[in-house]
């Protein structure tokens, strides 16, 4: 779990020094590990930062839907499913999908 940079929670005004140690942090931890562990937010009395893990939870889900969708898409062709099948599972058109995963 990612901790807060020590000392920079009394001070309500945005502090640049904090972001950067604390985007320091979030970078640390995501290169540490695969999937990354989500961050009680509410720990944090700083909003700004509570804004910024919160962001950083919402790329790393999106980046982990994206390779699952994928790999899932991926097996469906491989069982002959059609792209026009897999596009209403999806609620777009197939020719959307063909045109995203199609290698």
């Amino acid at each position: 779990m990612t901790s807060t940079p020590q000392g920079q929670h009394d001070n309500p005004r945005i502090n640049r020094a904090y972001y950067e140690r604390l985007g320091d942090l979030i970078s640390e931890e995501a290169e540490s590990t695969d999937y990354p562990e989500p961050v009680d937010i509410a720990d944090d009395p700083n909003p700004g930062a509570r804004l910024k893990r919160l962001v950083y939870q919402k790329q790393v889900f999106e980046q982990e839907n994206r390779r699952q969708t994928r790999i899932i898409v991926d097996e469906l062709r491989r069982r002959g499913e059609s792209w026009n099948n897999i596009g209403k599972l999806m609620n777009i058109s197939g020719e959307a999908v063909r045109k995203q995963y199609s290698h």
